[in-house]
């Protein structure tokens, strides 16, 4: 069973990263407002996001990051449960498919914190959330991944994670 034509098609449309910035703080998540404390060449804490960013871990950007939500059992359930080629395919083939509409996004200044290019950051854990959403999808499972990954689709990054297990958005 392919990916469903309205979620490739939300994926397509999404405004993403367009709303960065502005994510209201939730039971479980927490809003920045600037990425400009990244670009500092000490992290202070001189405000909340300051703060906030110097408590977080930050969310994987690549498959070679661990996963800090299932650890390697997300992907252990995938390989014992002997997958189709079809089935196999889907999670790669969500992953390329947030993959195209990011690419040429226009990304504000405050991304380039410093002598830091957070685009490649936010374009790789995009993609990164994809796979774990795919991984989620082919098990039946709807997770922390699905959490995440409709965060980027309604425009925000979602960076990192505070001990508590809250989300770190700008």
């Amino acid at each position: 069973m392919g990916l469903p034509q309205a979620y490739l098609e939300r994926i397509r449309s999404a405004p993403w990263f367009s709303r960065v910035g502005t994510f209201p703080n939730t039971k479980h998540a927490v809003g920045l407002t600037s990425l400009r404390v990244f670009g500092q060449s000490k992290l202070e804490v001189t405000d909340r996001d300051g703060f906030v960013a110097q408590r977080m871990s930050w969310m994987p950007s690549s498959n070679a990051h661990p996963d800090p939500f299932y650890g390697e059992t997300l992907v252990e359930r995938v390989e014992a449960a002997e997958l189709t080629i079809e089935a196999s395919a889907n999670i790669q083939h969500l992953a390329m498919a947030t993959g195209e509409p990011i690419h040429d996004v226009h990304f504000p200044e405050d991304f380039l914190a410093g002598n830091h290019d957070l685009r490649i950051e936010a374009r790789g854990g995009a993609m990164r959330a994809a796979r774990g959403v795919g991984l989620e999808l082919t098990l039946s499972t709807s997770g922390r991944w699905s959490e995440v990954f409709e965060i980027y689709l309604s425009g925000f990054w979602p960076l990192g994670l505070l001990p508590d297990g809250k989300l770190v958005v700008y």
